[in-house]
């Protein structure tokens, strides 16, 4: 009995010994795993709330031209798309009986003219009645105003450019009758441009003459800058909504009359810290973001957002300028985990240095 007793012991003894044979020690068990990451460095920028709306493009005057009588097209003296100045001749119409009765009305003005020196002089002698010289003078008023309705209607004939800009597309030919109306082609003054559109009411108080504006179309890739020039006097009724104009350089003349913008207000210009949008972790309304320490761990860090613009987000608080925060890679993070990224091992050798 007491050679089984020594023997189960032994048996065990050397079990044990042989297990702690095959368990490694604390010393060789693997270290905590490192975590690649991207980061971002926190800083101040210029930073606007930004706010949309639409609008149409109009010249900075724009007329159609037309004739104000009804007569034939005599001679045509524009291209399309010329540039003219104001004043320029662009058509001429028919007025050959104008210029007719124009003629005749001259020599008529000449006759009375020569009459009343007569008759002054005859009145002077007394050998003409006062009254007889009146009708004469009253004779030539009416030969003057005979010529200046004359002169009207002929440069009703005579259609100029009342402004500088450029001519559209021609819509008539010589030989053509025109009445009151027709459209001949159009004029547009296209530097600077005005761009009309509307916003809610409720920001009538950061909406004012000055204020900076961006606006885009699908005909180009760029942003055109410009400025807000005046704000409608009178807030629409029907959907809470103010209009205002705002006015573009287009010395390039890329920008056309009709175009569609996409506008997006500036308000309220300021420095901000801003993250990468991608960095926010959203969780039950609370927006938090990874911070890495100076040991390179991961603290969570709660913060209070602000405005938004796409890819970008407004910190208000939580984070300070110079701060190292994870742009992205959320699901593999925790409290504490060590991380490393090219940006960091930067850092760390300036630091050295």
């Amino acid at each position: 009995m007491k050679y089984l007793i020594a023997l189960l012991l032994l048996a065990a003894l050397a079990g044990g010994l042989w297990w702690q044979t095959q368990t490694p020690s604390n010393a060789s068990r693997p270290a905590a795993p490192v975590v690649s990451v991207s980061v971002y460095t926190v800083e101040a920028r210029e930073f606007s709330d930004r706010v949309e709306a639409l609008g149409s493009l109009r010249g900075n005057e724009s007329i159609t031209i037309t004739a104000n009588v009804s007569d034939t097209v005599d001679a045509i003296h524009f291209r399309e798309g010329q540039r003219v100045e104001a004043g320029q001749l662009l058509v001429t119409l028919e007025q050959a009986e104008e210029q007719a009765q124009l003629s005749a009305a001259k020599a008529d003005l000449a006759e009375q003219q020569r009459e009343v020196r007569r008759l002054e002089g005859l009145v002077k002698t007394m050998s003409a009645a006062q009254t007889e010289l009146d009708a004469r003078r009253t004779a030539l008023e009416k030969a003057r105003f005979k010529i200046d309705e004359l002169e009207a209607r002929i440069a009703d004939r005579r259609l100029t450019a009342p402004f500088a800009g450029v001519l559209g597309l021609r819509l008539v030919s010589p030989g053509a009758l025109l009445t009151p109306g027709t459209a001949i082609t159009t004029l547009d003054d296209i530097n600077p441009m005005k761009l009309d559109f509307s916003v809610p009411a409720a920001l009538l108080g950061s909406l004012k003459p000055g204020l900076e504006l961006r606006a885009k179309t699908a005909a180009y890739d760029e942003a055109f800058t410009g400025r807000v020039t005046v704000v409608d006097s009178r807030v629409n009724t029907s959907d809470r909504s103010i209009r205002a104009r705002a006015e573009f350089d287009n010395s390039e003349g890329l920008l056309k009359p009709g175009l569609l913008m996409a506008v997006e207000l500036l308000r309220n210009p300021r420095r901000a810290l801003l993250i990468p949008e991608a960095a926010i972790v959203t969780r039950e309304q609370q927006h938090s973001v990874w911070v890495i320490t100076a040991d390179n761990t991961l603290q969570r860090r709660i913060v209070q957002i602000g405005s938004r613009q796409p890819g970008w987000v407004e910190v208000i608080s939580g984070v300070t300028a110079g701060e190292t925060i994870v742009r992205a890679n959320f699901p593999r993070l925790r409290e504490g985990l060590k991380v490393t990224a090219p940006e960091l091992e930067d850092v760390n050798q300036g630091e050295d240095s």
